[in-house]
């Protein structure tokens, strides 16, 4: 997985699959909250899933610390999950348009 910041842009590429990839966006996120980022957007252009580490971070970010998030993801398999778990307006998905 490789990550990129752009101001409130968080853009990843690969599969979001291990504890290290976890600990990777958490660091990330987290130090943009701390600089005071209100919103945050992700473009996930290839990934086919996301842990559920990454999603309960996020979940907490939302519920918890009041951050708007909204994503931008190009696999159909990650929209799919995100449909499954009821998140799709929780995070703003949207499909990532190439």
């Amino acid at each position: 997985m490789e990550i990129n910041v752009h101001d409130r842009q968080v853009e990843i590429k690969g599969n979001i699959k291990t504890l290290e990839n976890y600990m990777t966006i958490k660091e990330v996120v987290q130090s943009m909250v701390d600089r005071g980022a209100d919103s945050i957007t992700f473009i996930i252009e290839d990934s086919l899933s996301m842990t559920s580490s990454v999603i309960g971070y996020l979940m907490k970010l939302v519920n918890v610390d009041r951050i708007h998030i909204h994503m931008y993801i190009g696999d159909d398999r990650l929209i799919d999950l995100m449909e499954e778990l009821s998140l799709v307006q929780v995070f703003g998905v949207k499909k990532l348009r190439g």
